[in-house]
């Protein structure tokens, strides 16, 4: 199984990161053969960021996603695919993959957050 994190570095040791479609980039781990490898996102800085980034981790074969605040569009591409996700706002990608494997992190059923909250306001993203 594929599991991707939401991080601000490339490695276990990185810290997750709350934001979903609009961060760097995800640690992705794979439970079957434990190797670790990293996933760059596109369109962070657009409108529709949290869409292209579900899109982006499913066609990657991406099964759970650990994260903090995730959006209504986002969210039901990531489950209409069948990915779960759940929920993590601090600690490193090493401990968050602890915590879901020892069942400790909430599971995330609906969106975290309203529809374009990581859109700076007149329109334009940051």
């Amino acid at each position: 199984m594929r599991i991707a994190v939401s991080a601000s570095g490339w490695d276990a040791d990185a810290a997750v990161l709350p934001q979903f479609g609009r961060c760097s980039g995800f640690v992705l781990y794979d439970t079957d053969s434990a190797v670790y490898s990293s996933l760059l996102t596109v369109g962070r800085r657009r409108v529709g960021a949290g869409i292209k980034v579900a899109h982006q981790l499913v066609d990657n074969g991406v099964e759970v996603v650990i994260t903090g605040n995730i959006g209504p569009h986002a969210f039901k591409v990531l489950r209409a695919a069948g990915v779960r996700c759940y929920l993590a706002k601090n600690g490193t990608v090493k401990d968050c993959l602890t915590a879901y494997e020892t069942r400790q992190l909430e599971e995330i059923n609906a969106a975290t957050v309203p529809q374009y909250t990581g859109v700076v306001k007149g329109g334009k993203d940051s």
